[in-house]
């Protein structure tokens, strides 16, 4: 009999950002591992952007789509429409066990399935670093309240998986001792493709190395420290590749001083054209400061050959990235300066993080601990396994 997991979402899906990314890749692994494993999410759905996976919705919100993080009004009314979908799922009987993604989602998983189904938490985020960043209101207040969002998704699961050292110790420190930490995988067939010449001929850039940051722009993802960086680089060059408005940013830029020629705005949702960035680009740089998560566009860039220097809070020690302190636009713009003038052996970086990319974060690798921690809760039968 097949095994039936849920992944919960609390999130539009699928769309091109780094939660939806590692939710379907680990759907697709998990089916390719011989569970019957689908996804339940919100009702919004980008257009043109197709599911590998087998997706539920739950009733949309009319007016309530959006793709950005943080706060939103719909918020709300998407999780309880959620909730309901759920409850209908469990009803007809093919749910084994619930996997919740997004601090909102254990609990309206317990709520949904009366407690009578497991409940495993997937930790994307920790609420008290992240939630300060998304309103104007006293810091400690947020904090706080972020942090008592984070003690009741972990009080409503059976089973936390991580996917990093500092992930594990976030779940573990809100009592939920049963976590695995399970670094995500990537998709190598998907990273085919990539065309530096083409980027360089669309985006004007030249024979010139380049720095990259490819993903949102919320304010956790610590832009401004990047800015600041390159503002100490007069000779620099920086791709911002996003889906996010670049209009705030670019005012600030200028603000800084830093030259208009020395940056190239790339606003994109096409994975094709991040990609091609990546392959133009020398190296990529991850200045965001906390990450309970796991930043997947590290492995994106992994994947495709290129270094990247991120923040030693942020990042745990990996091959091909260089770790600069947290909040250090000297220490960063020194490292970005040392790839971009040549100092550093790119050739052989590069090979290292393809090789590593290849042997420890392809899918079917980074599975395995999933499955283990699936088993130690004893809700499935033990006949004809299902290891990948």
């Amino acid at each position: 009999m097949s095994k039936s997991i849920l992944h919960v979402a609390a999130f539009p899906f699928p769309t091109h950002q780094g939660s939806q990314v590692y939710v379907e890749g680990m759907t697709c692994a998990l089916r390719r591992a011989g569970f019957d494993a689908k996804v339940v999410c919100w009702g919004s759905a980008l257009p043109g952007r197709e599911s590998s996976v087998p997706v539920h919705r739950a009733t949309n919100v009319p007016g309530g789509a959006f793709l950005t993080s943080g706060l939103h009004w719909s918020r709300p009314l998407h999780d309880l429409a959620l909730l309901w979908r759920v409850r209908a799922l469990i009803a007809d009987g093919d749910v084994d066990l619930l996997h919740a993604h997004n601090v909102e989602a254990p609990i309206l998983s317990w709520l949904a399935g009366s407690g009578r189904v497991p409940v495993v938490y997937n930790l994307h985020t920790e609420m008290r670093e992240e939630l300060p960043s998304y309103a104007s209101l006293p810091s400690a207040l947020m904090r706080g309240v972020g942090g008592l969002f984070d003690t009741m998704a972990c009080r409503f699961a059976t089973a936390g998986v991580a996917p990093s050292k500092n992930g594990g110790e976030v779940l573990r420190s809100h009592g939920l001792a049963n976590t695995v930490v399970a670094t995500p995988g990537v998709d190598l067939p998907s990273m085919a493709g990539a065309d530096a010449a083409r980027a360089r001929t669309r985006w004007t850039l030249g024979d010139r190395r380049w720095a990259v940051y490819a993903g949102n722009l919320d304010g956790y993802q610590d832009v401004g420290v990047l800015m600041q960086a390159m503002a100490r680089l007069p000779d620099a060059g920086l791709m911002i590749v996003t889906g996010s408005s670049t209009s705030l940013w670019r005012a600030r830029a200028a603000a800084m001083g830093i030259r208009p020629e020395n940056l190239r705005w790339i606003e994109t949702r096409d994975f094709e054209d991040v990609k091609d960035a990546l392959a133009a680009a020398t190296v990529g740089v991850l200045p965001r400061v906390t990450c309970a998560g796991f930043p997947i566009k590290l492995l994106n860039q992994m994947a495709l050959g290129l270094p990247t220097i991120a923040t030693l809070t942020a990042v745990d020690d990996m091959p091909s990235v260089v770790r600069v302190p947290p909040r250090d636009a000297e220490a960063l713009s020194s490292a970005i300066g040392s790839f971009l003038s040549g100092a550093r052996d790119i050739q052989s970086l590069s090979a290292q993080a393809r090789r590593v990319a290849e042997e420890r974060y392809g899918w079917d690798v980074a599975i395995r601990p999933v499955i283990d921690l699936y088993e130690t809760l004893d809700v499935f039968p033990q006949t004809g396994g299902v290891h990948p």
